[in-house]
């Protein structure tokens, strides 16, 4: 029975607090995704509620002026993605040279990547000229389209499938593409696919292009500039589910649960081996350490000194075992390290046969294969060896099995690859900018991690040589 004072405060109407916890995550957690789709296939029961949730949204005059396109075509994709470059180049230009290098960096589409393209249209005409609320402005109708857009949006965060709005195109050379007729107007063209992570905040804002505004800055009161008393001290307490809340369940990110202890993690890439020099593909090939890698593997116990760890894990290929043996070799000043285990998960990725081979190698003398590494991202499968998402599905293991150990501070001797793929599931960076950064043999990078929150607080670190 609901209370006089339930009534008043509009309690009879209101969802369930599970309920509105699960509106609220996915108005938080919802990204524009460019990056991160895999080939996983969406079912037609999945599609059907995502438009449906569309089709639900609301419209001037009930006029639902939208249209779907469902685009899986491997030619059609191609023809709108050559469309995409061509309109990026022209953006790009527009830029000051220093904001055009960062924006030159950035994947603005995942056209060719996502299983399903979508283009959601408006019907102009739709009902004739004369729809109610819609006489004095008549771009209402666009603006109830972008409804629908945002409920599908919503939709797929809810379940579990990623969206990214590409609106780097020429509508002329879309409608062209997608024979559209005239009067009706594309509204947005969507990438829509299962993917192997939301990132913790929108990529543009992790790079650094731009900040979110704070609220407070963007409310008036009566009239345009004049401020109204605060309504919140800041974003995360506009309402009973805050950002942190929602954006700590995620489950991409490692948590078991349990209260938070900061936990440090020192990740080591082996010394070096002579194919490091030589900038060859190496991941399951199994080389011995050079004698410089020997000295370099032995100088790094001196960056473990003085240091308590609880756990040390290191892969099980030799260069590896012998760059952990090297440091543990040391009596002074050595670090006193647990005995290792063996993890096959550390293991670099297996390049198949393009293991010890160049890229510049590769790029003569397959240039095709290293264009289909490029388009298929994650579901490369590199010729006789990985796939890409099957390597990031067992470092990922990892990142469980540390979440779930109740020790405090961890040591994992393994490869360059493994390294940058924890740091950016860590730090919540897309994938795509794994490659981005070098980790150099003999080097030690750091992490705390405390709950679902990671600081990276050293990168490369290596120690003095000799003299």
């Amino acid at each position: 029975m609901q209370t006089t004072t339930d009534k008043d405060n509009g309690a009879e109407h209101r969802f369930e607090e599970g309920e509105r916890n699960g509106v609220y995550r996915a108005i938080y957690t919802r990204r524009d995704v460019r990056s991160q789709f895999t080939d996983r296939p969406i079912s037609n029961e999945v599609l059907q509620r995502l438009l449906m949730a569309a089709h639900h949204a609301p419209s001037v005059g009930f006029m639902q002026p939208w249209n779907f396109i469902v685009i899986r075509s491997d030619d059609v994709k191609q023809k709108v993605h050559k469309a995409f470059k061509k309109a990026n180049a022209r953006e790009a230009s527009m830029f000051d040279p220093q904001r055009r290098e960062s924006y030159v960096d950035f994947k603005l589409e995942g056209i060719r990547e996502s299983p399903i393209n979508l283009c959601v249209t408006c019907d102009r005409s739709r009902h004739g000229p004369v729809v109610i609320g819609r006489t004095s402005s008549k771009v209402t109708d666009l603006y109830s389209t972008v409804c629908a857009v945002q409920n599908l949006w919503l939709a797929a965060r809810a379940e579990g499938i990623g969206v990214g709005w590409v609106s780097i195109l020429n509508v002329a050379e879309l409608k062209k593409t997608l024979a559209i007729p005239n009067g009706v107007v594309p509204v947005a063209y969507l990438c829509i696919g299962h993917v192997d992570h939301f990132s913790p905040a929108p990529e543009l804002e992790m790079a650094g292009w731009l900040d979110r505004l704070p609220l407070n800055d963007l409310i008036f009161s009566e009239q345009w500039g004049q401020t109204p008393d605060a309504i919140a001290e800041d974003d995360s307490t506009c309402s009973h589910f805050s950002i942190p809340q929602i954006v700590s369940d995620e489950p991409d990110r490692p948590s078991n649960g349990k209260a938070h202890r900061t936990k440090r993690i020192s990740l080591i890439r082996h010394a070096s081996v002579a194919e490091n020099r030589q900038h060859r593909f190496i991941g399951s090939t199994d080389p011995k350490l050079t004698d410089e890698g020997q000295q370099e593997a032995q100088r790094l116990s001196t960056l473990l000194s003085n240091q308590d760890f609880d756990r040390v894990w290191c892969s099980p290929l030799h260069r590896t075992r012998q760059t952990l043996d090297a440091i543990q070799s040391q009596s002074a000043p050595a670090a006193e390290l647990p005995e290792a285990e063996s993890l096959d998960d550390l293991r670099e990725i297996d390049f198949g046969q393009w293991e010890g081979r160049t890229f510049d190698e590769l790029s003569r003398d397959d240039p095709q294969l290293v264009a289909q590494w490029e388009k298929d991202g994650e579901a490369f499968a590199f010729p006789g060896g990985e796939v890409i998402a099957d390597f990031r599905v067992r470092v990922d293991r990892i990142l469980k099995r540390i979440a779930s150990d109740d020790a405090d501070s961890f040591v994992l001797v393994t490869h360059g690859g493994v390294i940058r793929h924890l740091i950016c599931r860590y730090l919540g960076y897309s994938m795509s900018r794994s490659l981005t950064f070098q980790v150099a043999p003999a080097s030690v990078t750091t992490l705390e991690v405390h709950g679902d929150d990671a600081m990276l607080t050293a990168l490369n670190v290596q120690p003095l040589g000799d003299g």
